[in-house]
């Protein structure tokens, strides 16, 4: 819960009891907080067995997008994650599927920084740099600001994998 309450995209905050928000990026909070738990959890163990708990996590995410039906599947992940936000609880179809999408993004980036880098760097620098900017600036980010940040925070770009992953998965 770390990552909505101390960083977070436009229409996530405020939150009012009264009737769910509309969000566009719920990806990012439930799957890139679901990622960073698997990660933390990876890395307290010893580094065969970490690697090969990632790897059964993902193939489970994998799975839950890989068996969605088609409608959801059509979907860009800006409009499923609309219809997340508010279908959440009534059909969690959507809600599976957007941290799935949202986590094997984040999973992607995070696999292309730690290559480009040489190991040096990884998604957890650029999710520390997010909260710092947060922090600092005591707003909602934009997606063009969460990449420049993650860019600024590792050398190396992943708009492209963000651009990639904001498709429909299929026409």
């Amino acid at each position: 819960s770390w990552i909505p309450k101390r960083a977070y995209s436009t229409g996530y905050r405020p939150f009012t009891w009264e009737l769910a928000p509309v969000i566009d990026t719920i990806w990012f909070n439930e799957g890139f907080g679901r990622y960073a738990s698997i990660v933390a959890v990876a890395d307290g163990m010893p580094q065969a067995e970490g690697a090969a708990y990632r790897e059964a996590e993902l193939v489970w995410l994998r799975k839950v997008v890989t068996d969605a039906p088609l409608f959801i599947k059509r979907m860009s992940l800006e409009t499923l994650s609309r219809e997340a936000s508010f279908l959440y609880a009534v059909d969690f179809r959507t809600g599976k599927n957007i941290f799935s999408r949202g986590a094997l993004m984040a999973a992607e980036m995070d696999d292309h920084i730690r290559a480009k880098s040489n190991g040096e760097k990884s998604l957890r620098d650029a999710l520390r740099a997010l909260l710092a900017w947060s922090g600092k600036n005591k707003r909602a980010f934009q997606l063009e600001e969460m990449m420049q940040i993650f860019t600024e925070a590792t050398g190396v770009d992943v708009r492209d994998i963000l651009k990639r992953w904001q498709e429909p998965l299929s026409k």
